[in-house]
């Protein structure tokens, strides 16, 4: 049940202006459930679940909308603890539904504070004291909090951090165990009791009510998080050359009790349907400035109803509409029309067509766009209002699937649709011709007309469609079935034609730096180079894209820089949600985003550069990617958040959309592989995870799938890497893990310690490392800092030199460069007659690896600064000197010492790669004479990074290799080779005095470096 009762509570609201008012003492909505207990006497709220009964639940909420930034003091005690108390204290929750708590961790949690997602381990709160908490909340919800005994002066504890909520404005409340968003105790346990007093605000605003009513002019824009429907009137056909969609409707309707998707509007403001065709916005006179109602992203079927058909009627102030392409970063988008501002009716049509084209989009038969709808106050009303009526029209198209990729012993089947303005498909007759040949195409009964096409040879092949005056044009690829896999025993992967496949380089290629994107003279600035031989006005013009508004010549540009630089891959995670991405349609793929993946891929296989796709990123709702909800369809089976995704009435959704997606990537050598949800994936189980690997590998048996683990090495379950073996996808391409954070060790032992760690149970790679923009303030300082290309050079190097199958940063489109010698070095190797030379040190390792991180980062740069490589090892092995971390190090054994292949002096390490025989070497000198706290992944967050700034006599010495061996060496800051020498036993290379890092390679005078 669910009481208001009167608690003191003493309320201090910040108004807008920076006035200070006093608010009344207000009341708490008390909630309790079972034997669960919110009473409120003496002054305080005691939350009691101390009754070892199921089905209880306790906790209450502060009626009123708060505004950030905002203060929040309040004090707590624990009255009871109990081995079933997990988390109790206040919890603030967003506009959006999603939580943020902070409190106390009970008894099985080790009695700590909790802020957030995460424990303070250095904090330890004794039952029965009070405790005065202070969180200060700002408008980026990035939050302070400070926590003291209620009768000392100064905090014991702080912490500080961004919650994953969202919008300004939130509720708080306080719980006890049960969060208000979960159902009640499922078990009879004792769960303790808790008080709370003493609660005081200070905000931006303070106003009773739901949130949804609060508005003011900060807070009136539409919310970017209102569930979108995908276009109802679209229609999908699934051939054996892939899936063709089409609009079926006459018009495709926008506005109206028939229209093909939802609006959202601002807050106080509605969008409601007049009749089957008209709807009519309604704003409220009450604050300057326009408000509108958008349809934030509308795809169709752009070729077959290319004309938008527009009316509008205000009555009170002026009303316009703007159309955009959608595009994140950009607010609504990037604007290819407006209306002019009228208070009279206005009314006419657009063809979207040549204003795809001003765009590179122009190849597209698929559109997406954005509608916008603005209105400003005005009238002696209390409301302006504005009748609508849109719609999309047009004749009619001939459609064809995206490019069609098969291999040279396939048949090569292409399909087309005749979708006619009237939204039916139509009976005529489709020619295919292509180099001075014409293919008749057959109609089915299903209105989908079909050709297999003659045996083509490798390359790619346009093929021309007409039926009387449509035409069309597809792209048939034949290519080699160049897929890769994983071979028992490897460390890597493998090619169809059984060549070894060397680590693969790149980068998650999600943001696009843009010269002017909302121009159609825009141009993509590809590289640092590029970036600075701008005007210094130029500079603020530049902005990010996401592939959604790429044409086919922009999408090469970035690509080609990254071809150039000796990329092997790049990550696309196209389904981070409706807004960020696009390729889920609520069940069925979306049309317009599969275009885009296409000209994606065909642009990586002209370059020989390979992809590996996010199926999904997290689950839909999930805090991991904003918390965005799905589409509308989703809704309508009943995914009301994150746990939703995962049940019964969800899965034929996920499942029809792959099937739909696959049959058009099964082929293509540019796919390296997949993965399922992004990261975290072993927070889903092994049953769902191998289910989902099933239905993937059912409908593409060709690539690999990866499994992703969310964090580094501390993160592995059970501390070692064998810990995921109960998962499918280990075994198909290996397990991937990401290193934002570096633990406070220095940074490039921290990447040798997990390459070591993963290494041990290969194929394994590095999904994600470093941050993306906003870490050094702007974006094109972040990836240019020395700090953080420092750090993505690492990354890769450890990569290289633990043969790693991949290594991928977080989309930074300016360390294009940091992979360039390594892909150079990796090329100089025979990677088919390869075999590592195991070293004659191991590091024993068992148990929680967390603790061991400071001792563990100690050994690395102890021997990394001796030359000496290592493993590490859980059981017994043979090796000659095994190392117990829990111990000092010790001397280094002479025969250890002897077996060194290079030596650097003070100021260096060098970490090598050697295999046996053949002998063949990499090595990565890097300067290590100073390292420096600064900004890491996240406010607040700082890592140990490597500098290269002491310049430091450098003499290379070599030991144990064979004698004139071939030498190569780079200089890795000028990207230069600067010397090509023979070397064997006691040579000596005296560098001079720098502050650069330097790569070579090293090989046996009977295997010449090529």
């Amino acid at each position: 049940m669910a009481r208001t009762l009167a608690l003191a509570v003493s309320l201090l609201a910040l108004a807008a202006l920076g006035e200070v008012r006093t608010v009344q003492p207000d009341a708490l909505e008390l909630h309790a459930q079972g034997a669960g207990k919110a009473i409120v006497a003496d002054g305080s709220l005691l939350l009691d679940l101390r009754s070892p009964t199921a089905g209880k639940h306790a906790w209450a909420v502060l009626p009123l909308g708060i505004k950030l930034p905002a203060t929040v003091e309040w004090d707590q005690m624990v009255v009871a603890d109990s081995p079933h108390f997990y988390r109790g204290g206040l919890f603030v929750q967003d506009a959006f539904g999603r939580l943020a708590r902070i409190g106390f961790s009970g008894q099985p949690q080790g009695n700590h504070v909790a802020f957030d997602s995460r424990l303070l381990d250095d904090t330890r709160y004794e039952v029965g004291t009070w405790y005065r908490f202070r969180l200060e909340i700002g408008t980026d919800h990035h939050a302070k909090l400070s926590v003291r005994p209620r009768d000392a002066e100064a905090p014991v504890w702080t912490a500080s951090g961004r919650f994953g909520t969202a919008g300004l404005l939130c509720r708080i409340g306080f719980y006890h165990n049960q969060e208000p968003d979960l159902p009640p105790d499922e078990y009879a346990q004792d769960r303790g009791a808790a008080r709370f007093a003493h609660l005081r605000i200070e905000a931006a605003g303070l106003r009773e009510g739901s949130l949804d009513s609060y508005r003011d002019p900060q807070v009136r824009g539409s919310s970017t998080r209102d569930p979108m429907t995908f276009n109802r009137a679209m229609r999908w056909l699934t051939t054996k050359a892939g899936v063709l969609a089409y609009d079926a409707a006459p018009q495709v309707l926008l506005t109206g009790s028939e229209q093909a998707a939802e609006w959202s509007a601002n807050r106080g403001c509605r969008m409601v349907a007049v009749d089957p065709r008209i709807s009519e916005f309604v704003r409220p006179n009450d604050l300057d400035g326009p408000d509108q109602a958008n349809l934030r992203c509308f795809q169709w079927a752009l070729r077959q109803h290319p004309v938008l058909e527009y009316s509008l009627e205000p009555s009170g102030g002026p009303a316009w509409l703007e159309v955009t392409l959608p595009c994140p970063y950009l607010g609504n988008g990037i604007r290819i029309f407006r209306t002019e501002p009228a208070t009279v009716p206005v009314q006419g049509s657009l063809d979207l067509l040549p204003l795809f084209a001003q765009f590179d989009l122009a190849e597209h038969q698929y559109g997406e766009i954005g509608l916008h709808l603005f209105q400003e106050r005005g009238g002696a009303d209390g409301e302006s209002r504005c009748r609508v009526r849109l719609a999309l029209a047009g004749s009619g198209a001939l459609l064809t699937t995206v490019p069609v990729v098969r291999s040279p012993a396939q048949p090569i089947t292409i399909a087309a649709i005749l979708a006619g303005g009237d939204g039916q498909l139509g009976t005529g007759s489709v020619t295919a011709r292509w180099d001075g040949l014409e293919l008749p195409l057959t109609a089915g009964k299903d209105g989908v007309f079909t050709a297999q096409l003659p045996p083509l040879p490798v390359g790619r092949h346009w093929i021309d469609l007409t039926s009387q005056q449509l035409t069309n044009r597809l792209l048939v690829v034949v290519a080699a079935p160049d897929f890769l896999h994983h071979e028992p025993g490897e460390a890597g992967y493998r090619s169809t034609d059984g060549h070894a496949v060397p680590a693969l380089l790149g980068d998650l290629l999600a943001w696009v730096p843009m010269l002017d994107p909302d121009q159609a003279t825009r141009r993509v600035i590809a590289s640092t180079a590029a970036y600075e031989a701008l005007a210094p006005e130029e500079h603020q013009r530049v902005r990010l894209v996401k592939l959604r508004t790429l044409g086919r010549e922009e999408l090469a540009a970035m690509l080609e820089e990254q071809a150039r630089n000796g990329f092997g891959v790049v990550r696309l995670t196209p389904n981070v949600s409706p807004h960020e991405s696009f390729l889920d349609a609520g069940g069925h793929i979306a049309p317009y985003s599969l275009e885009t993946l296409s000209w994606t891929l065909d642009e990586c296989r002209q370059r020989g550069i390979r992809a590996l796709i996010n199926l999904f990123h997290y689950p839909y709702w999930s805090g991991g990617t904003g918390s965005f909800p799905p589409w509308r369809q989703y809704l309508d089976v009943g995914c009301r958040d994150a746990r939703s995704f995962f049940a019964d009435a969800t899965t034929p959704l996920l499942h029809s959309y792959l099937a739909e997606l696959l049959i058009h990537l099964r082929d293509d050598p540019a796919v390296f592989g997949y993965s399922l949800t992004g990261e975290n994936d072993q927070a889903y189980g092994p049953e769902w995870i191998n289910g989902l690997f099933g239905v993937v590998r059912e409908h593409d048996p060709n690539h690999p799938v990866t499994l992703e683990q969310g964090g580094g090495m501390e993160r592995c379950s059970g501390g070692r890497p064998t810990g995921y073996d109960a998962f499918l996808p280990v075994a198909s391409a290996g397990l991937g893990y990401r290193t934002y954070y570096t633990g406070g060790l220095p940074s490039d032992a921290y990447m040798m310690l997990c390459g070591r760690f993963y290494s041990t149970h290969p194929p394994s790679f590095m999904a994600e490392v470093c941050s993306g923009p906003g870490w050094y303030g702007g974006f094109y300082q972040n990836w240019t800092h020395p700090d953080f290309l420092t750090k993505a050079r690492d990354a890769i190097w450890m990569s290289v030199l633990r043969q790693q199958t991949v290594c991928v940063t977080w989309s930074a489109p300016w360390t294009q460069e940091e992979r360039l010698i390594p892909s150079r070095c990796q090329q100089a190797i025979d990677w088919d007659h390869f075999t590592r030379q195991r070293p004659l040190a191991a590091v024993r390792l068992s148990g929680d690896i967390k603790p061991l991180l400071p001792r563990l980062g100690e050994i690395e740069g102890t021997l990394a600064a001796a030359g000496i490589d290592y493993d590490f090892i859980w059981e017994d092995a043979d090796y000659a000197w095994v190392i117990d971390p829990n111990q000092p190090l010790g001397g280094i054994p002479p025969a250890v010492l002897a077996d060194r292949p290079l030596a650097v002096t003070p100021g260096h390490s060098v970490n090598v790669l050697r295999g046996a025989t053949p002998f063949q070497l990499l090595a990565l000198v890097k300067n290590t004479a100073s390292y420096r706290l600064g900004p890491g992944y996240g406010t607040g967050v700082k890592e140990n990074h490597r500098q290269r700034t002491d310049a430091h006599p450098l003499a290379l010495t070599f030991q144990n290799i064979p004698a004139n061996s071939r030498l190569v060496l780079y200089d890795l800051d000028t990207r230069q080779e600067i010397r090509r020498a023979a070397v064997g036993p006691g040579t000596v290379l005296d560098l001079g005095t720098t502050a650069h890092d330097f790569a070579l390679v090293l090989r046996a005078t009977e295997s010449a470096v090529r």
